[in-house]
């Protein structure tokens, strides 16, 4: 059975109720393959083994009775006597994280779950292969946060919750000089969730953070959000998977998860479906220009995917 769904770059929004819909349809089905490629740049898989949960936030500050400017950009010498909902949102931003990157909405971290059995294993035989410098040249920065290596920095990958500015938009941002007092400010932000933590439960946590902060003129709107998800080596379609690259003559990297969000967890919670995620192949630059996959990738992929379910429909 297969379920295509091109909205994944929107929070998957229509999945959930077309889940609920066929769930009769859903129920026949024995677990969930997602194809991915898995490889690296010189070849080698990365598997991962789950995905942090997300809550993707829009924040609006519009000019109002509070003293902003309420339809129109004006100039900027009225800064001095009139509210900009640009600063507005700027205090409210630096409100949410610290200087060390410490999450300051209360309660934020109460609910991360500690390492589950047999994760120690999983990332010493990740750190046999694990290549630091090959990440940094990938994805075209200098160095990771805070100095950290090695474990330290893997774990922080798979057990950090985070929060994350994707972007901001607010009055004269063109070529030339432009004095402007803007009529209003957002920002998007998604909040990265690991084990045991509840996209509601944040969201709630992040209202109550601006109001008790006094950002009472902050619109909120959760666009979309997935929960976390994990799966293990020993599930069934897994070792399908892992003896699909075996048999094409390739060894895997275990990645406890990725940090990024996938509907996963809609499978799991709505269908009680276990998942495979990965394949052969390569392809990168994910939401950044020019992204790319491999052709010989790509023939790579069908013929993993071709021995994944010859070797499940044997297990």
């Amino acid at each position: 059975m297969f379920c295509l769904e091109g909205e994944e770059e929107l929070g998957s929004v229509n999945l959930p109720k077309a889940l609920d819909e066929l769930k009769d349809e859903f129920a026949k089905c024995d677990a969930v393959f997602f194809p991915h490629f898995s490889q690296d740049p010189e070849g080698k898989v990365e598997l991962f083994l789950g995905s942090k949960g997300i809550v993707h936030v829009e924040l609006t500050v519009k000019g109002g009775d509070w003293g902003a400017p309420t339809t129109r950009g004006i100039h900027g010498s009225n800064a001095v006597w009139m509210e900009n909902p640009a600063w507005h949102l700027v205090h409210a931003l630096a409100s949410l994280k610290d200087r060390d990157e410490k999450v300051l909405i209360e309660g934020f971290y109460d609910d991360v779950a500690e390492p589950w059995l047999g994760d120690e294993e999983i990332i010493d035989k990740m750190l046999e292969t694990f290549d630091e410098k090959a990440i940094l040249k990938r994805e075209d920065v200098r160095k990771f946060k805070f100095g950290l290596t090695g474990k330290e920095l893997l774990k922080r990958y798979f057990y950090s919750p985070e929060l994350n500015i994707n972007g901001m938009v607010s009055g004269h941002h063109g070529d030339g000089t432009k004095t402007l007092l803007p009529h209003m400010a957002k920002a998007k932000l998604d909040i990265r969730l690991v084990p045991n933590m509840d996209p509601e439960k944040i969201l709630e946590q992040v209202k109550k953070h601006f109001e008790k902060h006094g950002f009472d003129n902050i619109e909120i709107e959760a666009v979309n959000a997935y929960n976390w998800a994990r799966t293990s080596t020993e599930e069934p379609a897994m070792k399908a998977l892992l003896q699909s690259f075996t048999d094409l003559g390739f060894d895997y990297e275990p990645w406890i998860s990725m940090a990024g969000s996938a509907p996963f967890s809609l499978f799991q919670s709505k269908l009680g479906l276990p998942f495979a995620f990965g394949g052969l192949g390569h392809g990168a630059r994910q939401h950044s220009p020019n992204e790319y996959a491999t052709v010989e990738g790509m023939k790579n992929l069908e013929k993993s995917c071709v021995l994944f379910l010859e070797h499940y429909s044997k297990s």
